[in-house]
Protein backbone atom coordinates (compact mmCIF):
# COMPACT_ATOMS: atom_id res chain seq x y z
CA UNK A 1 0.00 0.00 0.00
CA UNK A 2 1.55 3.37 -0.67
CA UNK A 3 -0.08 5.53 1.89
CA UNK A 4 1.74 5.60 5.26
CA UNK A 5 0.18 7.93 7.99
CA UNK A 6 2.38 10.29 9.84
CA UNK A 7 0.27 10.80 12.91
CA UNK A 8 -1.80 8.76 15.01
CA UNK A 9 -4.74 8.46 17.20
CA UNK A 10 -4.41 9.04 20.79
CA UNK A 11 -5.06 7.03 23.35
CA UNK A 12 -8.32 7.67 24.80
CA UNK A 13 -9.99 7.58 21.33
CA UNK A 14 -13.92 6.73 22.23
CA UNK A 15 -15.60 7.31 18.68
CA UNK A 16 -17.26 4.77 16.58
CA UNK A 17 -15.51 3.89 13.21
CA UNK A 18 -15.53 1.94 10.08
CA UNK A 19 -13.55 1.64 6.75
CA UNK A 20 -14.87 1.23 3.12
CA UNK A 21 -12.68 -1.43 1.28
CA UNK A 22 -12.61 -1.89 -2.82
CA UNK A 23 -11.66 -4.49 -4.03
CA UNK A 24 -10.75 -5.35 -7.91
CA UNK A 25 -10.73 -9.38 -8.93
CA UNK A 26 -9.54 -10.05 -5.44
CA UNK A 27 -7.27 -7.57 -4.98
CA UNK A 28 -7.41 -4.62 -2.38
CA UNK A 29 -7.93 -1.61 -4.75
CA UNK A 30 -8.30 0.75 -2.21
CA UNK A 31 -9.75 1.80 1.34
CA UNK A 32 -10.62 4.85 3.37
CA UNK A 33 -11.77 4.63 7.36
CA UNK A 34 -14.52 7.25 9.15
CA UNK A 35 -14.45 7.93 12.56
CA UNK A 36 -16.96 9.91 14.87
CA UNK A 37 -16.21 12.94 16.74
CA UNK A 38 -16.53 11.61 20.39
CA UNK A 39 -17.26 14.70 21.63
CA UNK A 40 -20.12 15.58 18.69
CA UNK A 41 -21.84 12.49 17.48
CA UNK A 42 -22.75 14.16 14.35
CA UNK A 43 -19.21 14.64 13.24
CA UNK A 44 -17.18 12.22 11.16
CA UNK A 45 -13.90 12.17 10.30
CA UNK A 46 -12.93 11.03 7.06
CA UNK A 47 -9.23 9.78 6.73
CA UNK A 48 -6.44 7.47 5.23
CA UNK A 49 -8.28 7.64 1.97
CA UNK A 50 -5.82 5.69 -0.82
CA UNK A 51 -6.46 3.80 -4.01
CA UNK A 52 -3.70 1.84 -5.49
CA UNK A 53 -1.37 3.18 -8.22
CA UNK A 54 -3.08 0.35 -10.74
CA UNK A 55 -6.48 1.20 -9.69
CA UNK A 56 -6.44 5.22 -9.77
CA UNK A 57 -8.55 7.46 -12.19
CA UNK A 58 -11.30 4.81 -12.41
CA UNK A 59 -13.78 6.92 -9.99
CA UNK A 60 -13.03 4.13 -6.74
CA UNK A 61 -12.17 6.80 -4.55
CA UNK A 62 -15.84 8.86 -5.44
CA UNK A 63 -17.39 4.97 -5.32
CA UNK A 64 -16.12 4.58 -1.68
CA UNK A 65 -16.69 8.27 -0.50
CA UNK A 66 -20.22 7.72 -1.17
CA UNK A 67 -20.72 4.01 0.09
CA UNK A 68 -19.65 5.77 3.46
CA UNK A 69 -21.86 8.84 3.79
CA UNK A 70 -24.48 6.42 2.39
CA UNK A 71 -23.52 4.58 5.81
CA UNK A 72 -23.46 7.42 8.01
CA UNK A 73 -26.69 8.33 6.22
CA UNK A 74 -28.42 5.25 7.39
CA UNK A 75 -26.75 4.87 11.05
CA UNK A 76 -27.72 9.06 11.88
CA UNK A 77 -30.63 11.25 13.04
CA UNK A 78 -29.22 13.88 10.13
CA UNK A 79 -27.09 17.29 10.37
CA UNK A 80 -23.94 15.07 9.91
CA UNK A 81 -21.19 16.74 8.86
CA UNK A 82 -17.66 14.76 7.45
CA UNK A 83 -14.39 16.28 7.87
CA UNK A 84 -11.35 16.06 6.27
CA UNK A 85 -7.84 17.41 6.12
CA UNK A 86 -6.04 18.07 2.86
CA UNK A 87 -2.50 19.34 2.22
CA UNK A 88 -2.53 22.55 0.85
CA UNK A 89 -0.77 21.37 -2.62
CA UNK A 90 -2.68 18.07 -3.19
CA UNK A 91 -4.65 19.39 -5.76
CA UNK A 92 -6.35 15.82 -6.83
CA UNK A 93 -7.67 15.18 -3.56
CA UNK A 94 -8.82 18.94 -3.50
CA UNK A 95 -10.59 17.90 -6.89
CA UNK A 96 -11.83 14.95 -5.33
CA UNK A 97 -13.25 16.21 -2.41
CA UNK A 98 -14.52 19.88 -4.63
CA UNK A 99 -16.47 17.24 -6.76
CA UNK A 100 -17.84 15.75 -3.79
CA UNK A 101 -19.44 18.82 -2.21
CA UNK A 102 -16.99 19.76 -0.11
CA UNK A 103 -15.90 23.01 0.97
CA UNK A 104 -12.20 24.38 2.17
CA UNK A 105 -12.48 26.13 5.29
CA UNK A 106 -9.18 27.64 5.12
CA UNK A 107 -8.17 27.12 8.38
CA UNK A 108 -6.90 23.82 10.39
CA UNK A 109 -10.10 22.90 12.96
CA UNK A 110 -9.44 20.36 15.31
CA UNK A 111 -11.24 16.98 15.26
CA UNK A 112 -11.13 15.04 18.74
CA UNK A 113 -7.32 13.63 19.47
CA UNK A 114 -6.13 13.66 16.01
CA UNK A 115 -3.54 16.35 14.85
CA UNK A 116 -2.83 17.37 12.03
CA UNK A 117 0.53 19.16 10.21
CA UNK A 118 0.30 23.26 9.32
CA UNK A 119 -0.01 22.41 5.46
CA UNK A 120 -3.42 21.12 5.66
CA UNK A 121 -7.11 22.45 5.53
CA UNK A 122 -9.97 21.59 7.06
CA UNK A 123 -12.78 20.41 4.47
CA UNK A 124 -15.81 20.27 4.96
CA UNK A 125 -19.54 18.37 3.98
CA UNK A 126 -23.08 18.46 5.15
CA UNK A 127 -24.98 15.46 4.87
Amino acid sequence: MWFERKNGICTNWKAHWFTVTAFCRGQVAGNVNFLQDPDDPRGWYLGDLCVGDAYRRRGIASKMLRKGFDRILRISNGGEYIYAYIEKDDLPSAGLHRKLGFADTGEVKPFGGLMFGDDETTWVKCL
